[in-house]
C-alpha cells in the first residue's frame, strides 16, 4: 500500500461470488493510496466468501469489517447503510465486488474529493471469458490493467467529456433542461 491520505473507507458490496471478492480485494491491496478501513456490505453470502475476507483480513495492514445481513431477495441499498453505520472514514469510497480497482483508483478518487459532494464514475467493461481467464496473479502484478481495449477507453473519454460539460454549466448556474445522471 502507498502513502496515507487519511480517513477513507473503501465499502465493497458482495454476495455469494468468493473468486469475485477475492480478486476485489487483492486488487485493493495494490492502491497507491492508503487507506484506513476496508468494510465488505455482504447481502447473506456463505460460509466460502467468508473465508475469502477472513483470509485477506489475516494479512491486511488495515481494519476490515465483514458487515453480514441475511439474505431475503435483492438488499444491496440496505447492505451498503449497514456498512456506512459502521464506516469510520471521513470519506466513502463504494465498489460492486466485480469491480477490479486500478493501482491509483483511490488516488483519483482523492484528488477529486469535496466536503459535500458525492462523486459517481464508470468502470471498463470486460468480456466475461476474458474475466474468467483472470488469475491471482494478473492482479498481484497488475497485469489485468493492460486488458482495456480502445473501444472502453473511448466509451470512457466521452462519459467524461459530457460529465464536463454539465459540470461546466452547473458551476456557472446556467440552467440546463436535460441533466445528465449523477457522476
Amino acid at each position: 500500500m502507498g502513502q496515507s491520505n487519511g480517513g477513507i473507507s473503501v465499502i465493497v458490496s458482495a454476495y455469494e461470488r468468493p473468486r469475485h471478492i477475492h480478486l476485489t480485494l487483492h486488487a485493493l491491496h495494490r492502491q497507491s493510496v492508503h487507506f484506513d478501513e476496508l468494510i465488505v456490505a455482504d447481502d447473506g453470502s456463505g460460509q466460502e466468501v467468508r473465508s475469502v475476507i477472513e483470509n485477506f483480513a489475516s494479512d491486511a495492514d488495515m481494519r476490515v469489517v465483514h458487515v453480514w445481513q441475511k439474505h431475503k431477495d435483492y438488499r444491496l441499498a440496505r447492505s451498503r447503510n449497514n456498512a456506512i453505520r459502521v464506516a469510520s472514514g471521513e470519506y466513502l469510497v463504494f465498489l460492486d465486488q466485480d469491480c477490479l480497482p486500478w493501482s491509483h483508483f483511490l488516488s483519483a478518487h482523492v484528488s477529486f474529493r469535496r466536503r459535500g459532494v458525492f462523486k459517481v464514475g464508470s468502470c471498463v467493461l470486460l468480456y466475461e471469458a476474458k474475466t474468467a481467464q483472470l488469475e491471482e496473479e494478473d492482479i498481484k502484478s497488475g497485469s489485468f490493467e493492460s486488458l482495456l481495449d480502445k473501444t472502453e477507453m473511448k466509451r470512457l473519454r466521452k462519459i467524461q467529456r459530457k460529465d464536463e460539460f454539465y459540470a461546466f454549466f452547473r458551476k456557472h448556474l446556467w440552467p440546463i433542461k436535460f441533466k445528465p445522471k449523477l457522476r
